[in-house]
């Protein structure tokens, strides 16, 4: 009810980053109550999006509950690191490499290597990886699978990814399989990208 009672909002912290954000606002009710909420933002191509809130009376809030990890959710976490990705280098290079690097679980392959080495795998034409960074689109279709409708701990987010770059329009089907760790959020365990 605080989110649809409220006479007054205030914006107590926000915390940004690139791609993503965290907001906490004071929901003000004409009774008197005052309620924090925290809302977790990613910016994709149509600017920001909502991708969680966690609504908590003022007492209860502390410092973690600010965290991202407690407000990921696995299609936020595939939508950052594919848009970090697409973005490689930007702020600077390989920025893109640490973005997607902070996100994989350490079940993932990935969890050892560097950024520069991270990088040379996007770039290998060997490898399928090349579309997570020259894609133009992307298509969220499918529904996020979980292992377990109330208390999940692992899920699999399939997206579709258009990729421009080559002289016929090609579609990719990418699958981030995730793990939820208590202290991390949902992180990721492997990717799989395949053309069709």
């Amino acid at each position: 009810a605080p989110l649809l009672e409220f006479e007054r909002v205030e914006a107590t912290s926000v915390e940004v980053d690139d791609y993503a954000a965290t907001v906490v606002s004071s929901l003000a009710a004409a009774s008197g109550i005052v309620t924090d909420v925290v809302w977790a933002l990613s910016l994709g191509e149509r600017g920001w999006r909502i991708d969680g809130v966690s609504v908590k009376p003022t007492a209860d809030l502390d410092d973690d509950a600010a965290s991202m990890a407690a407000l990921t959710s696995p299609r936020w976490v595939a939508s950052t690191v594919l848009d970090a990705l697409r973005r490689v280098d930007e702020p600077d290079e390989n920025a893109g490499c640490d973005v997607a690097l902070s996100f994989v679980s350490h079940t993932n392959p990935s969890a050892s290597l560097t950024r520069e080495i991270f990088r040379s795998y996007l770039d290998d034409d060997d490898y399928p990886y090349g579309i997570l960074t020259r894609w133009t689109e992307i298509r969220h279709d499918a529904d996020v699978l979980f292992d377990d409708d109330l208390n999940p701990t692992t899920a699999s987010v399939d997206v579709t990814l258009v990729d421009d770059d080559k002289h016929d329009r090609a579609l990719w089907t990418v699958t981030l399989e995730m793990s939820k760790e208590p202290s991390r959020g949902w992180l990721i365990d492997r990717v799989w990208c395949h053309d069709y």
